[in-house]
């Protein structure tokens, strides 16, 4: 849910901190191009 949300509003990069001096740097269109829900059929 919360990527979802950070996709929706525009956020482009996502740094999140694992500890006091070491962070991580996520491109948000990573979590785009790896999205499960977009495989599959759609519609009935």
């Amino acid at each position: 849910m919360c990527k979802r949300q950070i996709i929706n509003a525009g956020i482009e990069t996502v740094y999140v901190r694992d500890s006091e001096d070491e962070y991580r740097v996520i491109p948000v269109q990573q979590w785009i191009d790896e999205d499960e829900s977009l495989e599959g059929t759609f519609g009935y």
